[in-house]
């Protein structure tokens, strides 16, 4: 599945009725911290890219469903493949509150 941004934004409403602006607000700042980590810890060039979709689609999703600009928010250009992956997975997880459970 292409996964558009709607699409994002309208599972992200789905699975997450009762999110609001700070619950996301904070979301995008745990992603940006696992990325910054992922490029200290110098993973690889694919656990990057899944850091960098899961920027995207936090950022995306704080912009679109509650209207907050960010400077944070990323081009999707040659993101594609990565936020098609992440989403596929997201979609499959279990959520308690904001987060995945395994």
């Amino acid at each position: 599945m292409i996964w558009t941004d709607k699409e994002i934004v309208d599972w992200h409403i789905k699975t997450f009725p009762n999110c609001t602006a700070k619950d996301q607000a904070d979301k995008v700042g745990e992603e940006i911290h696992e990325l910054i980590m992922a490029f200290v810890n110098k993973e690889s060039k694919e656990r990057i890219a899944e850091e960098i979709a899961d920027v995207y689609i936090a950022s995306l999703v704080l912009e679109k469903r509650f209207g907050i600009k960010t400077s944070l928010f990323l081009s999707r250009l040659g993101k594609e493949d990565s936020i098609k992956k992440k989403m596929d997975e997201n979609a499959k997880r279990k959520w308690v509150g904001n987060h995945h459970v395994e």
